[in-house]
Formats: C-alpha cells, structure tokens, sequence
C-alpha cells in the first residue's frame, strides 16, 4: 500500500543525464588518444563559466575551440564525439527501475547538456523510447538548472505545471536539487 501510495503520488518523474543515467565525461576515451583533443577538453571543462555557457548555447564549439588553442577543427570534435558515443550509453537498469516503480508518472530527461548531447538521444532513441516520454536541455532553452531563469521555469511552462508539486527530480547535483524544491518539486538526490 505505501508503495503505490508512494509512486502514484508523482505525475511527472525528471532524470538528470550526467552522473544518474550515464556515468561517463564526454571525450573521456578519445581525448587520451590525441593531444589536441586534450588540450580543447582541458580547456573547457577547467572553466566553469565556458562549459556553462556551451551548455546553454551561448558559445559555440567553434569559439571554445580557438580559444583553447586547439589545433582540431569542429568537424573532428564532433567527431571525436561520436568516436565514444557508445561509452554514454544510458543505464537501461536504472530506467527500468524508475519506470516500474513510477509506472503511471512521465518520464523526462531533464539535463544540462552541450549541442552534442542531440546524438545521444538520436543514437539510443530505439532504447529510450521504451522508458522516456522526451527530454529537455539546457542547450535548447539557454538556461541551467541553476541559473536565476531556470531551465525548470523552461520546462514547466512547457508542461503547463503551476509548480512541480507532484514531481520528482533525481539528480546527483545538490544546487540542482535545492533549485528545484524552492518550485515546491521533490527530489531524490544521487550522490
């Protein structure tokens, strides 16, 4: 009775993509293999502010690529991207367990993520749709979960919620989860 008590009581379920279904850094294998990819991720995910603005579209590639020094063209970080997409596949367990258990609810990924994050859903579209009913990134509406205008404001204008009442957020990230209860959402936080 609790159980069903428990998961009939969220609407909507929200999954963060990044450290909840995938556990893997983007370019994290190639970027081993080649030295100015190196140099471009080193770059850029040693700068908060530059990966917070890739993420919400307010720079591009092409921008953090000259200013990293990086001799690699976009073409070959996309590329390069691609080269791993296989190590960003999303825990099919997890989802499993979240769908079961949340069986009436809606599923989102709801994530900050770069341009790139698009071929991930693309590529394991077949997987997902088993499990999500779509997903919403920063990338698309400019704004970070825990930007001022957040990218929940996006979403729940989106949605059509007043509030995230009967929702629930898993996240690995405190700041996220403590943005999203000031919506009224609740959460679980992976850590």
């Amino acid at each position: 009775m609790m159980h069903s008590t428990l998961t009939n009581k969220y609407h909507t379920v929200f999954v963060d993509w990044h450290g909840v279904l995938s556990d893997r850094g983007y370019w994290a294998s190639t970027s081993k293999e080649s030295f100015e990819l190196a140099k471009f991720t080193n770059y850029l995910f040693k700068s908060n502010e530059k990966y917070d603005n890739l993420m919400r579209n307010k720079i591009t590639l092409k921008q953090v690529l000259k200013d990293s020094g990086s001799e690699c063209t976009v073409m070959q970080i996309q590329q390069y991207f691609l080269d791993d997409i296989k190590l960003y596949k999303p825990n099919i367990e997890l989802l499993t367990l979240i769908k079961n258990l949340f069986s009436t609810a809606k599923i989102y990924i709801l994530t900050d993520n770069i341009i790139l994050f698009e071929e991930i859903i693309t590529f394991y579209k077949q997987d997902l749709s088993n499990y999500i009913d779509g997903h919403f990134s920063s990338h698309v509406f400019g704004a970070l979960k825990k930007d001022t205008i957040s990218l929940f404001e996006y979403v729940k204008n989106n949605l059509g919620l007043q509030n995230f009442e009967n929702c629930l957020l898993l996240d690995d990230n405190f700041e996220n989860c403590a943005k999203f209860k000031t919506e009224m959402g609740n959460i679980i936080w992976l850590n």
